[in-house]
């Protein structure tokens, strides 16, 4: 099995599980946000003993909003080429789970190292 073929796939999942996370953590601050109108909600001082801020969570969700558009752009590219990404790719999602895995273990950033191997461990010349 090909698994470098689903290496964008990998990536958009990654984002789905993080903003599934960062929705039913964030839910109460996010209602709240929707309560006070949206606009230019971000700006609220912490209350009630809230571990985090409206802009944390705003940016968490950003975040796998971009690991899923980054992931699209990969799979497409794969689609497109009908071969593995480029090696580069391996060696950043390698890089960026072992760095996070080490100042944060208790984080999503394993996730990264087994989609950076099935890139880098892809044979170039294996088309689908």
């Amino acid at each position: 099995m090909k698994l470098w073929r689903y290496s964008g796939l990998f990536l958009i999942g990654t984002g789905i599980i993080h903003n599934a996370i960062g929705f039913a953590a964030g839910w109460d601050m996010l209602a709240a946000m929707a309560s006070d109108g949206l606009w230019n909600t971000i700006d609220v001082p912490i209350v009630d003993g809230a571990k985090h801020t409206r802009a944390e969570l705003l940016w968490f969700l950003m975040l796998g909003f971009a690991w899923m558009m980054v992931g699209a752009l990969l799979h497409g590219n794969i689609l497109s080429k009908k071969m593995p990404p480029a090696k580069i790719w391996g060696w950043a999602l390698l890089a960026k789970g072992v760095l996070v895995a080490i100042v944060l273990p208790a984080s999503g950033a394993w996730l990264f190292l087994p989609q950076g191997l099935i890139i880098l461990l892809a044979n170039p010349k294996s088309k689908s």
